[in-house]
């Protein structure tokens, strides 16, 4: 979460998967203008609604979003143009601008990794 001032107190956080309920050992990370929330592993295909609250002793905000490997063009779904993003990305090492599409985590973005959207197309979050 990014705010318009500096974090002096981060607050509270509370996580919820769609399917499992609350998600347990979430970590707080305070920085600047920013809180990081670090969540133990989520599932694929989960929807997780995070609440933050009390920063700064005040604010509170709250923010849903959906967990889908190989959904690296964010449409809430895997289909042909994921596929085709993943294959303008195929030889590049991994950074900052292109980290979602390295789906197995092997560091460079291959074959292996649009083998693996290709098996996932037609999949959706629910």
């Amino acid at each position: 979460f990014q705010f318009n001032q500096t974090i002096t107190q981060p607050g509270s956080v509370t996580a919820f998967d769609s399917v499992t309920g609350s998600i347990v050992n979430i970590g707080i990370v305070p920085g600047a203008n920013e809180v990081i929330i670090n969540l133990p592993s989520v599932p694929d295909n989960r929807r997780v609604s995070i609440s933050l609250s009390n920063v700064n002793g005040a604010a509170s905000v709250v923010a849903a979003i959906g967990f889908l490997v190989g959904d690296v063009t964010n449409s809430r779904r895997v289909n042909a143009s994921d596929i085709a993003a993943m294959k303008a990305h195929v030889g590049q090492a991994v950074g900052a601008g292109n980290y979602r599409y390295d789906t197995n985590l092997s560091g460079t973005i291959s074959s292996a990794d649009v083998s693996a959207v290709k098996a996932r197309s037609g999949w959706m979050l629910p």
